[in-house]
């Protein structure tokens, strides 16, 4: 076996694991109005198990229904209410049925819940407190270094000891509900700012009477709730608690904290879940508002690392904590999505489990592909951030079968035969091509250059897109083993008669966009899809024109390699597309480049002119020159329309896709692809 330490079983009590990969908590929208799951959800935590985790754990179910932070249908919610036990049974019997341990997350909104969906209630807590609104979440500050905090707060209510007594009951009552519907375990969220976090840290913790002040005065709240749900639902059932080992930030939770804490709940516990961050702009004081580290600690470090962050960056905090001397089992969480990675962290002792969400959904086969040593089958995560978007319906770059796709999986039928073709080997194209192979046609690929990969091989060069070279290669070898693929090969209406396809599937691509500036033909000037080219080295001053998300990412690696960039955007604000890309990529962004010396950013600003050494900009009225040895230009891309138009009525039945459609993100283009190859008939 490859990864021996990985699959080795583990016996905590009267459970056997079968190996040490958890699937770490994640929600969907895939819920009834009342909070519900439903079967979409089922079949989601249930392909997880079916893939091979030891144990599959549903995401943020809140134990009181009074204090939500979002709308129901974003949480499992409604404990108290008996209508809720058909639908968590199906839950845990989805997850059961293939071998793994099933486990729900129970949380508490406390200081976070919304009084917009929570009957108009102030939202409770530790300690007093007025916060920002919720839907704020500091992006002002971030991108202006203005204060963010609008007098707009919302009152945090003190919690009585009733208050107390209400929360420990209600997280045992949960418990005690997801045990009879079969659940095996319970993760009980310590970390990330909510109630039991709250208390932990001295940020939002001011009490001076039992349940403040010291350490463990702090964790008591987090002991009863433990102790409770021990006594109602007996040894056997497993509690997993989660603690945030760092909140980064003065004043915030330590590491040093965090390993008492251990040490308080150890006697408690099952097993130790450590996380890391979990701050938000609701956990402010008044001093920080204008304070750009503030922001950079929430946006930098979060519970699901960016890609500023390396792989396994919380890994070194489960470690310390582990070997503190604890008895209690540690799993570590946070950006593990390279398995050799996890091997290796079993095998030196730094932890006893390991926790992935985003790597198992861009593959929930993982850990069965793992152990049969099947890596190159595994589809990579990329760690885009797509699966966490604000509509957070799990969509997925990779993995185009993931969420409500996943009703496929059970309506799958056997298509006649066809003969089909692609056009275009990006990664729409090439997506298209094997989930037409899977289908069982005879596919053909044709390609214009001499290697597959479009605008990602490229792409995937840049700093913030690292993680997707490993997916780039997964297609690649993915396709050349399902079509036959024609390299230095322009798919003409002539060739494609010849091969008489009865499908084809255009993913021809898009050009990038050159505005119209004196100059821009000049030989420093490229566009962002070159800056990589073999032997080119962009000059020491560096002049980025366009400040959507693709200049920033392009700003932010020439800043942070010592080049001093200058980013030139029309509009008022950097990344004006932000709300169509989730917000957890493009805030840690904007943070760095706000702070990064070397970057210097013109917004409502236009580019007159590119001379030899310098770009002219006009911003209120003035021009200014500024040095530019290189020029950038990242101005969008255009769809290849007219190529299009040529190839439409050279088959039976046509289908564009991708960026020769409208220009998007490569998520778009291998969810298009999947479905334009799934539709096949």
């Amino acid at each position: 076996m490859k990864y021996p330490n990985l699959f080795s079983p583990y016996r905590i009590k009267n459970t056997v694991f079968r190996n040490r990969i958890f699937a770490a908590p994640n929600g969907t929208k895939y819920k009834t109005p009342e909070g519900y799951p439903t079967e979409l959800e089922a079949s989601y935590f249930e392909t997880r198990a079916k893939g091979g985790a030891a144990v599959v754990t549903t995401g943020n179910s809140a134990v009181d229904s009074r204090y939500l932070d979002q709308t129901p249908s974003r949480s499992i919610t409604g404990f108290d209410n008996m209508d809720i036990l058909p639908y968590l049974t199906e839950l845990a019997l989805g997850i059961n049925r293939h071998g793994a341990m099933a486990s729900i997350e129970l949380n508490h909104a406390g200081p976070m819940a919304n009084p917009k969906f929570s009957g108009g209630r102030d939202p409770i807590g530790p300690s007093a407190m007025q916060r920002n609104s919720v839907q704020g979440h500091g992006r002002e500050a971030v991108e202006t270094k203005e204060s963010a905090f609008k007098g707009n707060g919302i009152k945090v209510r003190e919690m009585t000891e009733e208050d107390m007594e209400e929360a420990i009951e209600a997280f045992a009552n949960a418990a005690l509900t997801a045990k009879t519907c079969g659940f095996n375990m319970c993760m009980v969220h310590g970390g990330h700012g909510w109630l039991i976090g709250s208390f932990l840290s001295n940020r939002t913790n001011h009490r001076t009477d039992r349940w403040g002040g010291s350490i463990e005065n702090r964790a008591r709240l987090a002991v009863e709730i433990c102790k409770r749900i021990r006594k109602k639902c007996g040894e056997d059932f497993l509690i997993e608690f989660r603690l945030s080992a760092t909140q980064f930030v003065k004043g915030g939770i330590t590491l040093e904290e965090a390993i008492e804490t251990a040490k308080i709940l150890d006697p408690y516990i099952d097993i130790l879940h450590v996380s890391a961050a979990g701050l938000s702009t609701a956990h402010h004081n008044p001093e920080e508002e204008n304070d750009p580290e503030f922001y950079k600690a929430i946006w930098s470090n979060c519970p699901t690392p960016h890609l500023i962050q390396e792989q396994g960056c919380y890994i070194k905090y489960a470690e310390a904590i582990k070997k503190s001397g604890i008895k209690t089992p540690v799993v570590a969480v946070g950006a593990i999505t390279d398995v050799q990675m996890a091997e290796d962290a079993i095998a030196s002792g730094k932890c006893d489990f390991v926790a992935m969400a985003r790597a198992l959904i861009a593959d929930p086969e993982l850990p069965n592909k793992a152990k049969a040593g099947l890596d190159d089958e595994i589809r990579p995560c990329i760690r885009c951030e797509k699966c966490n978007d604000r509509q957070a319906t799990r969509r997925c770059t990779v993995n185009p079968a993931l969420g409500p796709q996943q009703r496929l999986l059970y309506a799958r039928r056997e298509p006649k035969k066809r003969n089909v073709v692609v056009v275009g080997g990006g990664p729409g194209g090439m997506q298209a091509a094997i989930t037409a192979f899977e289908q069982g046609h005879d596919v053909t690929l044709i390609e214009k250059s001499d290697a597959l990969g479009g605008l990602m091989k490229s792409i995937s060069k840049e700093y913030l897109k690292r993680e997707m070279k490993p997916f780039l290669d997964y297609l690649i070898r993915k396709t050349n083993s399902s079509a036959k693929v024609l390299l230095n090969t322009e798919a003409t209406p002539e060739l494609l008669r010849q091969l008489a396809p009865d499908y084809i599937i255009a993913a021809v691509g898009a050009d990038p966009v050159i505005p119209p500036i004196p100059g821009v033909d000049m030989p420093h000037v490229i566009t962002a899809a070159h800056l990589h080219d073999e032997g080119f080295a962009p000059g020491r001053n560096v002049a980025v024109i366009g400040g959507g998300v693709a200049g920033c990412e392009i700003a932010y690696e020439l800043g942070r390699e010592g080049h001093k960039v200058s980013i030139i955007e029309v509009l008022p604000n950097l990344a004006p597309e932000r709300d169509k890309v989730s917000r957890n990529y493009t805030m840690p962004i904007m943070s760095a480049i706000n702070e990064d010396e070397n970057v210097t950013v013109y917004a409502s600003a236009r580019c007159l002119e590119i001379r030899d050494k310098t770009v002219v900009v006009e911003k209120s009225g003035e021009q200014i020159g500024l040095p530019a040895d290189t020029v950038i230009i990242s101005a969008g891309l255009k769809p290849r329309s007219a190529l299009v138009d040529s190839l439409w009525n050279c088959a039976p039945n046509f289908r564009p896709i991708g960026d020769c459609v409208s220009p998007r993100f490569i998520t778009d283009a291998t969810n298009e692809g999947f479905f334009a190859a799934m539709d096949i008939q």
